[in-house]
């Protein structure tokens, strides 16, 4: 199987468009340490993609001079 060269972001990473919860932090935690995040934030880092990179596409000298 071939894999995709763009995959979906981390909800975490992305603002919440409920709540507001800034990137980094969870939309809010109950008193027994569970976090939870808001369906719509899951759901918004759904749409996005981005593309990964290989490092030697992302450094071309590194790879004209090997190493």
């Amino acid at each position: 199987m071939k894999r995709s060269r763009t995959r979906t972001v981390s909800p975490r990473s992305i603002l919440c468009p409920f709540c507001d919860a800034e990137p980094g932090r969870d939309c809010m935690t109950t008193e027994g340490r569970f976090a939870a995040i808001h369906v719509e934030r899951l759901k918004q880092a759904g749409l996005i993609k981005y593309k990964r990179q290989r490092n030697w596409e992302a450094k071309p000298d590194r790879a004209v001079n090997g190493g």
